[in-house]
């Protein structure tokens, strides 16, 4: 035990700093960005996501490098892998903010489960709710932008990107300080109308047309015309009257 310690002596006089050994699988799966900001907002799609920072600043972390042929793609993704925001790389980031304020709505959830005492107590703190940026019943092609985190230009775009994505699963023990007991200042809490939720948050003039079918809470940003029902709904009419004409219609007759 003695020459253990006195070799640790020797390697911290020379600089040597240990690792913080992980809380959790989490941390070790998904780590928090090296760099992140005092105030970070917590996403939700099924699961609580961390930001690095408030949820309208998130940036889009797409390169602006022009798309690449395949044989730059490995080395340039292994140098994009180890970057992070704001790093000179080969890879230069957008500086576009994924947001978009008619897509999701300040919400509250529950937080997620901490076994113990120690994780008792931050519930009990927190009654058990905080306030997230909600994306449950938008379409998933909007749900994927968000989690790739990529802006609206490069949402469908090949480009690299320049950064890995910044959320961070959210752990109640290591990311307490970040559970919001009331929406942002100046923010409007989602409103739920006949169970359907109303989102809110839209620029002035922009309102979200919701599905006109009954019970859908899928909506649009887009103008689209009276009885408009989205993708999801489309589809389920199509295969529907597919096989109603099929009924109609048998093989052979």
């Amino acid at each position: 035990m003695g020459r253990l310690r006195a070799h640790m002596e020797r390697l911290t006089a020379r600089g040597f700093v240990p690792d913080v050994v992980p809380h959790s699988e989490d941390e070790v799966r998904q780590p928090d960005p090296k760099r992140v900001e005092v105030v970070r907002h917590a996403l939700h799609y099924m699961s609580v996501q961390l930001a690095p920072c408030p949820i309208d600043e998130v940036r889009c972390v797409a390169s602006v490098e022009p798309p690449l042929e395949e044989a730059e793609f490995g080395a340039l993704w292994a140098d994009a892998s180890e970057g992070e925001a704001g790093d000179e790389g080969r890879l230069s980031r957008c500086t576009n903010t994924v947001f978009d304020p008619s897509e999701g709505a300040w919400e509250q959830v529950e937080v997620p489960y901490a076994p113990g005492r120690a994780g008792q107590a931050i519930l009990s703190a927190s009654a058990g709710l905080m306030w997230v940026w909600s994306l449950q019943g938008l379409p998933f092609i909007e749900v994927r932008r968000w989690l790739a985190q990529r802006c609206e230009t490069h949402h469908l775009s090949n480009v690299l990107d320049a950064v890995k994505p910044e959320w961070a699963h959210f752990d109640t023990f290591r990311h307490a300080e970040h559970i919001l007991a009331a929406p942002p200042l100046g923010s409007v809490p989602a409103q739920r109308e006949g169970g359907r939720r109303r989102p809110t948050g839209a620029l002035p003039g922009r309102s979200r047309q919701l599905c006109a079918t009954d019970g859908c809470p899928n909506g649009t940003g887009a103008v689209e015309p009276e009885g408009w029902i989205c993708y999801v709904c489309s589809r389920t009419r199509a295969r529907r009257e597919r096989t109603h004409r099929r009924h109609q219609n048998p093989p052979g007759r």
